[in-house]
């Protein structure tokens, strides 16, 4: 009897360890999760400061003033999107997975600084 009543124990205890290794991993998961949004976030808004600032300087009435600028504007433009799609779910990400959509399209137009300028500040 006394035998049952250790191995019961011992069962209980690492299947109490167990769930506590399980319940630490989950809260590992849940706040890097939210550690990678932070930070898909924050490169976003560099994204966009870099384009909103940048841009006026490389595209010259739908001119091309220096390609290897234009080049990384493109590629930002389109890690944005990617990025905003990567992001969780929240109340507006329509609208910036639009408004970001509508950058790209500007800059792969060669569209006007100013206009570029404008959309990137709104997103």
């Amino acid at each position: 009897m006394r035998i049952i009543i250790i191995y019961n124990l011992v069962w209980l205890v690492m299947r109490a360890r167990n769930l506590f290794r399980v319940f630490f991993l989950m809260v590992c998961m849940l706040s890097s999760n939210a550690a990678r949004a932070d930070d898909l976030a924050q490169s976003i808004v560099h994204m966009l400061d870099y384009i909103g600032v940048d841009y006026k300087k490389i595209v010259e009435e739908k001119k091309i003033v220096n390609e290897a600028e234009y080049a990384e504007q493109i590629e930002f433009s389109g890690q944005m999107i990617q990025s905003v799609a990567k992001l969780p779910n929240f109340p507006e990400k329509n609208v910036v997975q639009s408004q970001v959509g509508a950058l790209k399209e500007l800059v792969d137009s060669k569209d006007s600084g100013d206009k570029v300028a404008d959309v990137a500040s709104e997103v």
